[in-house]
């Protein structure tokens, strides 16, 4: 009977004893030199020659089902994404994260992968065992990590936002206040120490992407995004 067998889910497969014996007894009662099965289990077959002389072999039959991969994507704000396995049935695993259509990665389980820039990408998984493969994609936004975190500091009235050449900031009513304007890797570009209620921010030839607006007032820290078309 050979090697122990494996068999995909809703299919069949058959098992053979060979032709050179004159009696067949398997274990599902069958009397036949080949049985066709459906279902995981032990199949032992008992064989008889024309010489009298018998023998038993037992072969293992083991269910696999398809593999189906899935993942959830960890973000931290930064350019280095977490993609959390959640594929079923056993498989050998192919990581391709930025959609070249190239490997990045053989390895089963939970990975990560640090992307080289702030850039729409698209990810996929593809699992393969002997009785099928399947796809898994999810598109990536990592066009504005890298960002302080805005959720819990005082907010800012920047406007008009998106800008074009000049953006207007509002400024608490006391005091003299610190104005930078940040770009995405938290560089400051630009910086005012305005004495008023409102700050005038000019492009001075910024190039079009996302940008940090961050005011100091009396120890108190304001930030708002803001977008340069």
């Amino acid at each position: 009977l050979g090697a122990d067998r494996i068999l995909c889910n809703g299919s069949s497969i058959e098992l053979s004893a060979g032709n050179n014996f004159n009696t067949y007894d398997w274990s599902t009662g069958d009397t036949t030199s080949t049985i066709s099965i459906t279902d995981a289990g032990a199949y032992s077959v008992s064989v008889v020659n024309a010489s009298g002389c018998s023998a038993t072999d037992v072969v293992n039959v083991l269910l696999i089902e398809p593999p189906v991969a899935n993942f959830t994507t960890i973000l931290d704000n930064s350019l280095t994404v977490t993609f959390e396995d959640a594929t079923t049935g056993p498989a050998v695993y192919s990581w391709d994260f930025d959609s070249d259509g190239d490997e990045d990665l053989a390895l089963n389980g939970t990975v990560s992968f640090t992307y080289p820039s702030r850039a729409l990408y698209t990810a996929s998984l593809i699992v393969t065992n002997l009785c099928g493969a399947d796809t898994f994609t999810v598109d990536l936004d990592l066009r504005n990590v890298g960002w302080a975190d805005v959720s819990g500091v005082a907010r800012l009235n920047v406007f008009p936002n998106p800008a074009q050449e000049v953006v207007y900031v509002e400024l608490p009513s006391h005091g003299i206040s610190e104005v930078h304007l940040l770009d995405a890797s938290g560089r400051m570009l630009q910086q005012l120490t305005v004495n008023g209620e409102l700050a005038k921010i000019q492009r001075s030839g910024l190039p079009a992407g996302f940008y940090l607006i961050e005011v100091i007032n009396d120890g108190i820290v304001y930030r708002e995004k803001l977008l340069m078309q």
